[in-house]
């Protein structure tokens, strides 16, 4: 089993290191409603298609494969080198947690010499939930930043947006079965609904999809709907929010980088449980619109790194390596570990180290 990812109107970066994390199913529908009632022409009906082809936009067969199946595979949508600027903001990253972890008495070597495929796995090797500390710095790079908004990417969502959210996953190495690749259930969309999930898989806080309730309830089947997704360095995989997916076990060497990037219409619910409200980054009746990154993408240098205005308890929570969130409120926690424990003891939350 292997476990599945998330959200909109967000960028989340997700490093699978070698075998951390055990996979598990989920499928998110993002409107309260669609627990309970089925909404399938919202992830079944495309949008009307634009006259005019833009750059990036998926061609009649894409798009009704993504609607028809729920996700396709576009495997050059970026070269190597549009992918460099983000694994240099990677490296950045995990600079900062190196330094910061050093600086906290956490490690004492901070793998300067290790790459961008070598190093978190040191650091995670002195300190584990190393990686957790990385999830919940909050930072959202430039590069982020401009891949998130990047012009083929929107073009491409005025083809596939409907009252749902559209998701592009771009791994950051050629991601394969052995690495850790995408796992999707084709057509378990159709339904529009979100299956009964439980909380959590195995030590993570992932939320679970049993096998038996997605055949049950959105009426797949598991020995001939599971396709197993690898995506070459510079590919995209393009998901429809409610099918089920998930990640594979990384049995290889290397930390298999990722990013998942999601989009929606703004007037809809974000999935951010009234936490934080939506970025908007094109306007129809605006064409010279200007992405606002204030606010939303704020970054507080001072906490970041660590520096003296912090106090003696953010610097604890800073090296808390659990996260929650309340989205464990929504599902019953059948599987409790220290990231339930600390949601139901309200310690430090995800939610308040993420500015972006």
């Amino acid at each position: 089993m292997a476990a599945f990812f998330r959200i909109a109107k967000r960028v989340s970066l997700l490093a699978r290191a070698p075998k951390t994390i055990t996979p598990a199913f989920i499928n998110r529908s993002y409107s309260l409603a669609a627990a309970v009632e089925t909404a399938p022409e919202v992830y079944t009906i495309p949008p009307p298609q634009p006259k005019e082809k833009k750059p990036g936009q998926l061609s009649p067969e894409q798009v009704k494969q993504y609607f028809n199946d729920g996700f396709v595979l576009v495997p050059s949508f970026f070269t190597k080198e549009e992918m460099k600027p983000v694994m240099d903001a990677i490296e950045e990253c995990v600079d900062v947690l190196a330094n910061n972890l050093y600086r906290g008495g956490k490690i004492k070597d901070k793998a300067e010499s290790a790459g961008l495929y070598k190093r978190l796995i040191l650091l995670e090797a002195q300190f584990p939930g190393a990686a957790i500390i990385l999830h919940k710095l909050g930072y959202l790079p430039v590069a982020f930043r401009n891949l998130w908004s990047n012009d083929r990417l929107l073009n491409l969502d005025e083809t596939c947006l409907t009252t749902h959210q559209a998701t592009a996953w771009i791994p950051l190495l050629d991601a394969t079965k052995l690495n850790g690749c995408m796992q999707v259930v084709k057509g378990g969309h159709r339904a529009g609904k979100t299956a009964t999930h439980t909380c959590c898989a195995g030590g993570t806080w992932y939320v679970d999809l049993a096998e038996e309730e997605m055949e049950k309830t959105l009426g797949v089947n598991m020995k001939t709907d599971v396709v197993t997704c690898e995506v070459p360095l510079g590919g995209v995989l393009f998901l429809n929010n409610c099918i089920p997916h998930r990640s594979l076990e990384n049995f290889s060497d290397k930390v298999r980088w990722s990013l998942d990037l999601r989009w929606q219409r703004p007037d809809k619910s974000n999935g951010f449980h009234g936490l934080k409200e939506s970025i908007l980054m094109r306007s129809a009746d605006n064409p010279n619109y200007v992405i606002d990154w204030e606010g939303f993408a704020a970054l507080d240098r001072n906490k970041l790194q660590m520096g003296v205005d912090v106090t003696e308890e953010e610097k604890t929570n800073a090296f808390d390596t659990t996260i929650h969130g309340p989205w464990m409120n929504r599902w019953v926690i059948t599987h409790p570990n220290r990231h339930t424990e600390s949601f139901k003891a309200g310690g430090s939350s995800w939610h308040s180290h993420t500015k972006a």
